[in-house]
């Protein structure tokens, strides 16, 4: 790795260097001194140096479209939505990029924000934007944990967005909405009133999560937060009233269609 020796002819003391390096490259060299502290010294600082490189980790230039399949894959932790929003828009964000962007190290922060002024030049919201930048910030943050490398996005904050409208049923429009659907409906529209659940976590419900003797239910929703709610009476009822009849097994499905099938957001909304 490293040695020191002493030549009487030039009254020098020369340090010699020599380590292979983790992709079979040779580092060598040699310096000398005037005095031996000072080659002893020198001398230590290679031997460092050395150890610090044979523990190097050698990054092969992986794939753009390689590191975008590990990513789908990774996606499967979240919800059915989500993870369908964030592949359109990277999809969107990867079609924008230029021909020669071939590997994950070739992109950068300036393509990232080329591309979200280019959605906010065609009109979109701020919130619409924000969106994409969310997505293919997802992507980045998972080459850079996965593949050492700098993150491009980094630094890259949200627009500031408007406030949404909300709007609440008044007590009249519920009750017209329960008197005009049919019998099989109702008691969706009773739960999701009084549940406040939003549609992804209404339709992937499972009965593992509800304790009707304790009168919670336990879901993971927006955000992979976790929250635990209390049941009311109506609740109670339309989940007692759906539950009986059948033998249930934690991971069935709350609701069902009439054909039997798991609700999704198509029936729910039809």
């Amino acid at each position: 790795m490293a040695s020191l020796k002493y030549f009487k002819d030039i009254k020098r003391w020369r340090v010699f260097w020599h380590v292979t390096l983790p992709d079979g490259e040779v580092d060598k060299g040699s310096k000398s001194f005037k005095t031996k502290q000072e080659g002893l010294r020198f001398k230590t600082h290679c031997e460092n140096k050395a150890n610090l490189l044979k523990r190097a980790r050698v990054i092969d230039q992986v794939l753009l479209t390689d590191a975008l399949d590990e990513w789908t894959a990774f996606l499967q932790g979240y919800t059915q939505q989500t993870r369908d929003l964030y592949s359109r828009y990277v999809k969107t964000f990867i079609e924008y990029l230029p021909e020669d962007i071939i590997f994950i190290t070739d992109l950068t922060k300036n393509q990232i924000t080329s591309f979200l002024n280019s959605r906010m030049s065609q009109g979109l919201k701020n919130k619409t934007v924000n969106n994409y930048m969310v997505a293919v910030k997802s992507l980045c943050r998972f080459t850079h944990e996965n593949y050492s490398i700098a993150n491009p996005s980094a630094g890259i904050k949200k627009l500031k967005e408007d406030p949404p409208e909300v709007k609440f049923l008044t007590r009249e429009e519920y009750m017209e909405i329960l008197k005009n659907c049919n019998n099989f409906a109702r008691g969706w529209i009773k739960f999701l009133a009084n549940t406040g659940f939003r549609a992804t976590e209404f339709c992937e419900l499972k009965w593992g999560k509800c304790d009707l003797d304790r009168k919670t239910i336990t879901v993971v929703g927006k955000g992979r937060k976790k929250r635990t709610i209390g049941l009311n009476r109506v609740v109670l009822g339309v989940m007692e009233e759906i539950k009986a009849g059948r033998r249930v097994k934690a991971n069935d499905p709350v609701f069902l269609t009439k054909n039997g099938n798991p609700v999704s957001r198509n029936s729910l909304y039809s």
